[in-house]
């Protein structure tokens, strides 16, 4: 992941690791297909049947059509169907994903959702499947990014890639996921990240991490969290708490001036 240290003899021992990007999605493998996933993170625990059978009770009132399977696992899986699919929700730890389909009864899927687990939520935050050009709060990077689901996870959590750009120079990429897996944890998780060799040593992997926190903090999520860094020295060193080989960050706490 990181790349950059105060340290010299860290840098040097990390500075050969090949990144095993091709264990991940690519830019172009991420489908920005106009579509949205729904994250709610349930403050406690609850049993993932029960809230499935409640969304369906109501679901059998407003859309006839509703149907509850099961998949290979035994997991239950929530579609509303007219003529076409317009909603498809499963429980993966402690988060509800609603994939949302573009339709006039989004809106009330929403508005239902809201009523019934906001107040009880750590977050309550909609992901736009999208491809998308902005620029980090206060740093002169720009991002081009490619947000949404793969072929390969069509019924599971999106992905965002975001590649950073300095003027016309492209300086790093990262690949971010909304599961940390080993944590069983639905929070917006750097997956990969990396600064291109001949832009490191000054500075900029450390501006990207906290623009990356600011955006972050801004859409709606309280914490960041990593997966599988080995950067440990260059995470403690932005107030990441790990353990082993993972991270976390309260976003509550970073500067927002």
């Amino acid at each position: 992941m990181g790349r950059e240290f105060d340290d010299e003899d860290d840098f040097r021992h990390y500075e050969d690791e090949e990144l095993a990007w091709e264990n991940y999605p690519s830019f172009n493998e991420i489908m920005p297909d106009q579509n949205s996933t729904l994250l709610i993170a349930l403050s406690y625990r609850d049993d993932a049947e029960k809230v499935v059978d409640v969304m369906k009770k109501w679901t059998e009132n407003h859309f006839p059509n509703s149907v509850l399977i099961k998949d290979e696992y035994e997991n239950k899986f929530l579609k509303i169907i007219t003529d076409k699919e317009i909603s498809s929700s499963f429980f993966v730890d402690n988060c509800i994903v609603t994939r949302l389909y573009n339709s006039i009864q989004k809106n009330e899927i929403i508005k239902y959702l809201h009523e019934q687990y906001y107040e009880n939520s750590d977050f309550f935050v909609e992901i736009q499947h999208a491809e998308e050009k902005f620029k980090l709060k206060k740093i002169r990077i720009s991002v081009h990014s490619h947000t949404g689901i793969t072929e390969k996870n069509e019924d599971w959590l999106p992905y965002s890639f975001w590649n950073f750009y300095q003027g016309k120079n492209h300086v790093a990429k990262a690949l971010i996921g909304y599961h940390a897996m080993e944590m069983c944890d639905c929070a917006p998780t750097i997956l990969m990240f990396e600064v291109f060799p001949k832009f490191r040593r000054h500075g900029l992997g450390r501006k990207i991490i906290h623009g990356i926190e600011h955006y972050m903090y801004d859409y709606g999520f309280p914490k960041l969290r990593l997966e599988n860094t080995k950067a440990i020295p260059f995470w403690r060193s932005m107030d990441y708490d790990i353990d082993i080989d993972e991270g976390e960050k309260d976003l509550s706490f970073i500067d927002l001036e």
